[in-house]
Parts: C-alpha cells; structure tokens; sequence
C-alpha cells in the first residue's frame, strides 16, 4: 500500500489515497471513484474508461492495464483524475 495524493478537478479538491500499487490502474480509477461519489453524495459514473490518471510529478498518463508500481507511482506521488 502507497500513500498519494489526488486532484479531482471535477470538485476542485485534493485527497489522501492508500492505494494498492500492485492492481491495474483501472481498478484504483473504480476505487477512487466510489469513494469520491460517497463523499460528494453523487451517483458514480458509469464508463470508469472515460477518465484518465495522470501523475503531477511527470506529467504522464498512466496506462490504464499496468499497475501503479509499474506506471513509476510510489509513495508520496501526487495524481490527478479527470
């Protein structure tokens, strides 16, 4: 488990993420967006594959079939999900 820091444009707030940095990013998108829709009481999204994981610190796109630890995520990166 990583700690990381996400940006959520959507509602303009940063948030702190234990993530498992060994399962494909698509399964941290999920995660990441059920817990932000409980957070903001909204419905969750239906397509996950509409949105994108960037990292801050070198502003790549992380490939949605690789794992955090493969994509270069360690603890203490900072993201972004849009």
């Amino acid at each position: 488990m990583i700690l990381t820091d996400i940006y959520i444009p959507a509602v303009d707030a940063n948030y702190d993420f234990m993530l498992d940095e060994n399962v494909p990013v698509v399964q941290v998108m999920e995660e990441i967006s059920e817990m932000i829709s409980k957070k903001v009481k909204e419905k969750k999204p239906e397509q996950i594959n509409d949105f994108v994981l960037y990292s801050m610190d070198t502003g790549t796109l992380l490939d949605h079939n690789l794992s955090l630890y493969t994509n270069g995520i360690h603890d203490g990166s900072r993201l972004i999900f849009v």
